[in-house]
């Protein structure tokens, strides 16, 4: 009876190291499987975070990019207004500056015939009632 008590001792013996080297192994491979499933999150996260950095200095230079085009495309327009405006202006100064001219010119035109007609028909008086 002893020889199969030892039997049986060896036997359990023998289950819990088998027992003891599967959670070993076990224990290793859930090891393993974390560690790669942490890499991986690690990668990922840090792929994420440079994306959204990216996207970050992306969009800010587009939008920099879009506010020097609003900035120039302004100036440029107003430059261009303000030529606009000076040169129209300048037509209508010179429109009016020659209008006023013209009768300016006219008037003197009239006023002096008839001052050449007025001075003629009083010499003609004149030397009509001279001759008298």
């Amino acid at each position: 009876m002893i020889l199969f008590k030892d039997d049986i001792a060896k036997v359990l013996a023998d289950m819990a190291k088998g027992i003891i080297e599967w959670f070993k192994q076990t224990w290793e491979s859930i090891k393993q499987k974390w560690n790669e499933m942490t890499t991986a999150a690690k990668e990922l996260w840090n792929a994420l975070k440079d994306a959204i950095i990216n996207s970050g200095f992306n969009l800010k230079n587009d939008l920099s990019q879009l506010w020097q085009n609003i900035k120039t495309g302004s100036v440029q327009l107003w430059q261009q207004l303000k030529t606009e405006l000076s040169r129209t202006w300048e037509q209508m100064k010179t429109a009016v500056l020659n209008v006023v001219t013209n009768i300016k010119n006219g008037i003197t035109t009239a006023w002096n015939n008839v001052k050449s007609v007025t001075t003629s028909v009083f010499n003609s008086l004149k030397s009509t009632l001279s001759s008298i």
